[in-house]
């Protein structure tokens, strides 16, 4: 049996004045596959996790994060949230701007220590649109528009006391 240890979590904030929200912008979770034969043969990659789907099993609870773990088949997978409160522009910019410091995060031994790949599922990280934001910043009420071929908005609510 494989083992896989969910490992740090990091939340990296943005410090541009016109972003007015204490949520940071990426949570990064780091996941680690240690089973020698996974560690030779694939290294570490980056997971990003379109708008919306951070709520879903795969991503939210520990099995789910360890599942995509094997799925993807790297010895360490970096697991990239974008949180609520932030603009995105692109799947490309959240590459640029994530790119050194997942580099930071790979294992210093992996052989593609300076190209990690990127993953996610889909074209595109999707399209997030705050709709409310209570005056005590306690809950947000949310616009998405996932990636997918329907392409339907639908609307939720987050409570900051769980914000993923």
């Amino acid at each position: 049996m494989k083992e896989l240890s969910l490992g740090s979590k990091y939340e990296l904030f943005c410090y541009d004045k016109t972003q007015k929200t204490d949520v940071p912008r990426y949570t990064l979770t780091v996941v680690d596959n240690n089973d020698p034969k996974v560690l030779k043969k694939r290294t570490c990659a980056a997971f990003i996790t379109p708008q919306g789907k951070e709520r879903d099993t795969m991503i939210s609870t520990e099995v789910g994060k360890i599942s995509l773990c094997q799925q993807a088949g790297y010895s360490r997978l970096i697991i990239i949230t974008l949180n609520h409160g932030h603009k995105f522009e692109s799947i490309e910019t959240v590459k640029t701007e994530l790119s050194p410091k997942v580099v930071d995060l790979a294992p210093q031994n992996c052989s593609n220590y300076k190209e990690i790949p990127f993953l996610t599922i889909g074209q595109d990280i999707g399209q997030r649109q705050e709709v409310y934001r209570s005056p005590d910043g306690t809950i947000f009420v949310e616009d998405l528009k996932d990636g997918g071929e329907n392409s339907e908005y639908y609307r939720q609510v987050i409570f900051s006391s769980k914000p993923e």
